[in-house]
């Protein structure tokens, strides 16, 4: 498939991965905790149905859990932090300070009523 020349939306990437190594792994632990819900659900004598509401209940549950447990890798461009001492010359240019946003000031309930 050959891109049309000009539109940067129709770029073929033929290297890059469908998920990444972090979201594979969550979907794996979800689905493993959705199978092992789900065969525990109707080994206890439940139905087919709630057994697939219950696997797909712990399946949602385990990937939520999994993903705030599992920290991301950092991207690529995190990793390269200048170092002094490392070879560069100094000529990049630096990040600009990040702002913390202003506090909202504190509601006074009793003039809502």
């Amino acid at each position: 498939m050959q891109p049309r020349p000009g539109n940067p939306d129709d770029v073929h990437h033929e290297h890059e991965p469908l998920l990444t190594l972090h979201a594979a792994l969550i979907f794996m632990l979800g689905t493993l905790t959705a199978t092992c819900a789900g065969m525990l659900t109707l080994h206890g004598g439940a139905s087919r149905s709630t057994a697939l509401l219950t696997a797909g209940a712990a399946f949602a549950g385990a990937v939520m859990f999994f993903r705030s447990l599992i920290a991301a890798s950092p991207r690529p461009r995190e990793q390269q932090q200048l170092h002094p001492g490392d070879g560069h010359t100094g000529d990049q240019q630096a990040e600009p300070a990040r702002q913390t946003p202003p506090r909202a000031a504190p509601r006074n309930f009793r003039s809502c009523r």
